[in-house]
């Protein structure tokens, strides 16, 4: 009888590796590999080394010697091979066809488990990464400023990490060695492959290595973050450059990753407010006014604290004032972006918003299970961070996580996180408002 739930095996040295079948019989398998390791664990004196390791795992180990090696299998089958990095974790990333599995296993065991650091590529990919880090200079500062005093505020990487000096080879071999280990991996696969031919796969590859180097305990993270709402003002920074557009984002801390049933709350709250053509921000900057074409929220969650983010992308000539609307002043983007979010907290969310967004919800995970890759990551995370040894398939998240959520717990998560007005406020580029102009627009929490 064909699988349908999630799969865990853990391997003799630690390896974790969780699979799911591929609700169709495409020959297609997606590989995600998490190591647990990011910005949030690196020493000072090392900022951005989980980032460049990512790097250096692709330039050979010691199966597979040199870049060549590494990357055209990849190129000449027509797979996508690509990695990141986050705050909390390294993702390795392989889509490819089936018949490519079991090499393709063996290359990314190897890659993570025995790069070799040649000192030459070492010197090379540190010229890369600082161009990479340049060209994707921060676009906002809004965790920075609401995780303040934490390891959370720091960059994944930044143009800073990258002076003269900085990233010692042997350092980051060391960092490299401490995190990149079978017990702090997890393998996620989805595939139309059975579920034991990929724990065989997996056996014959690096993957199930027993390594004999010295593993330091990891460090014990700095979440000292304080209550969750405080009494404070809410916080703006802003960093104009030569750009001709704007990126405002506003943010508030909201629960940590344990906390699920106000997460599931917060996840329904931001279809409401951006996912789809009918949402508010949407229909408030675009279609009522025509002043943005990009607009939308996002919401992390970590260990101790999470932020949840409105943002939008303007012209600068809209930040405060629509030109071509003279009846009204502070009609611009970033006085539509706090109303909509005062008109949350006084009225709350109205029913047929929730019901589009639970349906939006329900339909997004049947297609989202289609296409799998997103299954994949969805598994890993699950494993890694929550470690969820009974993961949920798709066909079941929608009934146990949002099905029953109602009005009532969406207005309880709208009064208890946005409410207090505690904003974290973050404009890059452009010609900005004088900081006057600015900090009169942001509602205050003060009675």
């Amino acid at each position: 009888m064909p699988r349908h739930k999630p799969e865990i095996h853990t391997f003799p040295n630690g390896l974790r590796f969780v699979y799911e079948q591929h609700p169709s019989k495409i020959p297609k398998t997606h590989i995600r590999a998490f190591c647990h390791v990011g910005s949030i664990h690196e020493p000072d004196e090392i900022r951005g080394a989980s980032h460049f390791i990512e790097h250096m795992c692709f330039k050979g180990s010691k199966l597979f010697h040199n870049w060549s090696e590494v990357n055209t299998p990849f190129s000449q089958s027509g797979a996508y091979f690509n990695a990141t990095t986050t705050k909390q974790y390294t993702c390795y990333t392989i889509d490819c066809l089936d018949s490519y599995v079991h090499h393709f296993l063996d290359i990314l065991g190897d890659m993570l488990l025995h790069s070799i650091f040649d000192k030459n590529e070492y010197k090379k990919e540190l010229n890369v990464v600082r161009e990479e880090v340049k060209m994707r200079s921060p676009d906002s500062f809004t965790e920075y400023l609401a995780f303040s005093g934490s390891l959370y505020e720091n960059w994944v990487d930044h143009t800073d990490y990258h002076k003269t000096g900085c990233l010692p080879y042997n350092a980051v071999v060391d960092y490299y060695h401490q995190y990149y280990v079978p017990n702090n991996i997890v393998l996620s696969i989805v595939s139309s492959i059975s579920f034991e031919t990929m724990v065989r796969y997996i056996s014959t590859t690096s993957f199930n290595t027993q390594l004999s180097r010295k593993i330091k305990n990891p460090p014990i993270l700095n979440m000292n973050l304080g209550n969750l709402i405080e009494t404070c003002e809410s916080v703006c920074i802003a960093q104009p450059s030569t750009s001709e557009t704007t990126r405002i984002e506003i943010g508030v801390r909201v629960c940590d990753q344990t906390n699920e049933s106000d997460a599931n709350s917060l996840i329904v709250l931001r279809h409401i407010i951006s996912s789809t053509m009918s949402s508010r921000m949407f229909v408030e900057l675009r279609e009522k006014r025509g002043l943005t074409y990009r607009s939308g929220s996002y919401m992390n969650l970590y260990e101790s604290t999470g932020v949840f983010v409105l943002y939008a992308v303007s012209d600068v000539d809209r930040l405060i004032d629509d030109p071509s609307n003279k009846q009204k002043k502070n009609n611009g983007v970033v006085p539509v972006m706090f109303d909509i979010l005062e008109d949350l907290v006084e009225n709350g969310v109205k029913d047929s918003e929730l019901k589009m967004a639970k349906q939006n919800i329900k339909e997004t995970l049947k297609m989202e299970s289609i296409a799998s890759g997103d299954k994949a990551s969805y598994n890993g995370v699950r494993l890694m961070l929550h470690n969820d040894t009974d993961i949920l398939p798709n066909s079941e998240i929608y009934e146990k996580h949002y099905k029953k959520i109602t009005k009532k717990d969406i207005n309880d998560v709208i009064q208890k996180y946005f409410a207090p007005k505690i904003y974290y406020f973050s404009m890059i580029g452009g010609k900005l408002p004088k900081p006057n102009k600015l900090t009169g627009i942001i509602p205050s929490n003060k009675k």
